[in-house]
């Protein structure tokens, strides 16, 4: 990691929060609704009240199944309108509870309704926030640094990277298709694939345990939120080379 704080300042929110919305960890949480300002289709009208980090490779429907079932021994209390936000292998999808009701308390399917875009406007404002500062996000300890403080000739910049195919879908939502992931760096003003296998990741894990491999025991190296955050740099860096700022 990148040994200087100088010009690094803490994300303000929640260390769960933050690694349910950021950080590349498979996992799922709960969320309950408790504030009017704001939809109750957006996230920043609930409180997170439970996070669980997800250890082996699992489908959405395997982890509503597994909450049903700790619903339905009294393992887990959940109360109507509460959201299970999964996140697996960088794709978010969420699900309303609906509860259970007569001849359905039995049966999963309708107690949970697909809730679409449910934390993308709490990311969306906290990274446009950034941007807007001139800052980018180290994604894996939750810090934001100035751009025009960064040395980019003693600091290694990475991201990873989604790459889609048959599909136009972002880096949080792919569909109809499938998806690799890449790791890139910016190297002299110029964003390079350096995957050490020379082809990409079928999963984001296996990327993110690549790059910790490869680089994470440089000190002077930051794993940035994604590709168009190098992209920020290097045009930042670009025009400043021009005189253009």
């Amino acid at each position: 990691m990148y040994s200087s704080e100088v010009y690094s300042e803490k994300i303000s929110i929640d260390e769960t929060r933050y690694k349910l919305l950021f950080s590349f960890e498979n996992a799922y949480g709960i969320f309950r609704f408790y504030n009017d300002d704001h939809n109750i289709r957006d996230s920043r009208a609930y409180k997170l009240i439970s996070y669980q980090k997800i250890n082996h490779p699992l489908s959405p429907s395997d982890i509503l199944e597994d909450v049903f079932l700790l619903c339905k021994t009294n393992k887990l209390k959940l109360n109507q309108n509460d959201v299970i936000c999964i996140k697996l292998n960088g794709e978010v999808v969420s699900y309303r509870f609906l509860g259970f009701r007569g001849k359905n308390i039995n049966c999963i399917d309708p107690a949970f309704s697909r809730l679409d875009k449910f934390i993308d406007a709490e990311c969306d404002d906290i990274l446009s926030r950034l941007h807007k500062q001139n800052r980018v996000l180290s994604v894996l300890d939750g810090k934001s640094y100035n751009i025009e403080n960064l040395d980019l000739s003693k600091l290694k910049l990475y991201s990873i990277a989604r790459e889609n195919f048959g599909s136009l879908a972002n880096f949080s939502s792919a569909k109809n298709g499938f998806s690799e992931f890449s790791i890139f760096a910016l190297d002299d003003l110029s964003i390079k694939r350096v995957d050490i296998y020379k082809k990409p990741f079928f999963s984001l894990r296996n990327a993110l345990f690549s790059f910790q491999k490869m680089f994470g025991s440089q000190k002077k190296s930051l794993l940035l939120f994604d590709r168009k955050e190098l992209e920020m740099i290097k045009d930042y860096y670009e025009c400043k080379s021009l005189g253009a700022l």
